[in-house]
């Protein structure tokens, strides 16, 4: 498929003149966009590394659409396509379908890549977002900048900002194969160490504080209450890996965007406590007091309670809302949105899944509603070494993992009914009952 929002790009290559640059990776200079800014949203949904750029709303440009600079990549473009949409589809938990991609040979044996593809939130009514990835690649080194929109018929507005930065660009293949190689070297060691600890019977000790920040937003369906998490983690695993975030899984945790988020640090066993070298290279002595928590100067972080198989019967329940038009938007129609999610393990190990969705219409002159019932069953395993359920349905669909614990449980109180779970990784369940 040809794209000429994709030709306007590619065609200025033999244009390119590269310019002063005020950004880096390893090996990769550019300048960064004019009336464009630096901002620290949306970098967690890189698969590595990446630099994210909106307009300057103090200097009259819309915020959106973003501009993404990721860091330099080898291997095939098409496999950098992949992990980026896989690194979406997880994290954010949406649909990314391809719509098309090209690719323009430029001088000196380098290529310009380009794929389109719409992102797709479950539960969002204002429709689907946009993404153009674009990849330059010079001796078999891969520098990908992105172009996320809230439509497909945005992405040309920022295909200037795009021109510029390929523009700029300095590619030192070497250099930057070097950085990959060194990083990907010190990567492997620490998955093959995390295999061994586990291997020699080690588990997690997950140190952490969570709290729930409630506020209010005025929102499309006018003031709205917020809930947020906010979390300090210190998890230990086996074989001396630190890390300072929740991974979607301890035992093969995606290290090199965890990595990227600077969120892998490394520890060692004290006589007093840990000895930690966190994610910026600092060192750091914590301590453990009476209770087993960890203490980091004047903060104490309490360790999540070790389940077992035992613990887990009962059943779990969460709900997420949302809304769209309204009268505070100027349009009296509104559409909302519910999902309701449920799970009851049983003690003979049998799980029943359950997820019930609804949209409604109401209006002056509209209204009505449609709904959707889904049940899986199957059979569910837990892995204590490393806070992890897996669920295997009965009907041959692939199994699912995730983490599962609660927050602030201790051997006690953790067949009480409460709000606060994490169960398959996802927040803000609740235990409804421990019998099922």
């Amino acid at each position: 498929m040809q794209f000429r929002l994709v030709a306007a790009v590619m065609l200025v290559g033999a244009a390119w003149v590269p310019s002063a640059a005020a950004e880096s990776f390893p090996g990769v200079t550019w300048t960064k966009p004019r009336l464009m800014i630096t901002v620290e949203n949306w970098t967690t949904h890189c698969p590595a590394q990446c630099i994210v750029y909106e307009g300057d709303e103090d200097r009259g440009e819309e915020a959106w659409p973003l501009v993404v600079v990721h860091s330099p990549v080898t291997g095939e473009p098409s496999a950098f396509y992949t992990r980026w949409a896989e690194a979406i589809e997880r994290g954010d938990n949406e649909t990314v379908s391809l719509i098309g991609n090209d690719v323009r040979a430029l001088e000196d044996g380098a290529s310009l890549h380009a794929y389109v593809a719409y992102t797709e939130a479950e539960g969002v009514t204002r429709g689907r977002d946009a993404s153009m990835l674009f990849m330059y690649v010079s001796k078999g080194v891969i520098v990908p900048i992105e172009i996320k929109a809230f439509d497909k018929e945005d992405l040309a507005e920022r295909t200037d900002d795009v021109t510029a930065i390929l523009g700029s660009l300095k590619l030192d293949a070497a250099k930057a194969s070097a950085a990959l190689a060194s990083d990907a070297a010190d990567l492997a060691a620490k998955r093959a160490a995390i295999d061994k600890g586990f291997a020699a019977a080690g588990r997690v000790k997950l140190y952490m504080r969570s709290e729930i920040v409630i506020g209010t937003t005025f929102g499309l369906g006018g003031l709205e209450m917020t809930n947020d998490r906010s979390t300090t983690v210190y998890a230990l695993l086996p074989g001396g890996v630190m890390l300072t975030a929740l991974p979607d899984t301890f035992r093969k945790p995606d290290l090199e965007r965890l990595k990227a988020n600077g969120d892998v640090g490394s520890w060692s066993k004290t006589a007093a406590g840990y000895a930690l070298v966190m994610p910026d290279g600092s060192r750091r002595s914590v301590g453990l007091n009476a209770s087993g928590e960890l203490v980091d100067g004047d903060e104490s972080y309490p360790l999540v309670n070790p389940l077992t198989s035992r613990d887990l019967p009962g059943r779990y329940e969460t709900l997420s809302v949302s809304t769209a038009g309204g009268m505070a938007t100027g349009n009296a129609t509104m559409i909302a949105t519910r999902s309701d999610s449920s799970l009851d393990l049983g003690a003979d190990g049998r799980f029943r899944q359950g997820r019930e969705s609804y949209v409604s219409v109401s209006g002056p002159n509209i209204g009505g509603g449609v709904g959707n019932n889904d049940v899986v069953t199957g059979r569910w395993t837990f892995d204590p070494a490393a806070y992890m359920i897996t669920l295997t349905p009965d009907d041959g669909t692939p199994a699912v993992s995730g983490l599962f614990f609660c927050y602030s449980c201790d051997a006690a109180t953790v067949g009480d009914e409460n709000w606060d779970w994490n169960v398959l990784g996802g927040e803000k369940w609740w235990r409804a009952n421990k019998d099922g």
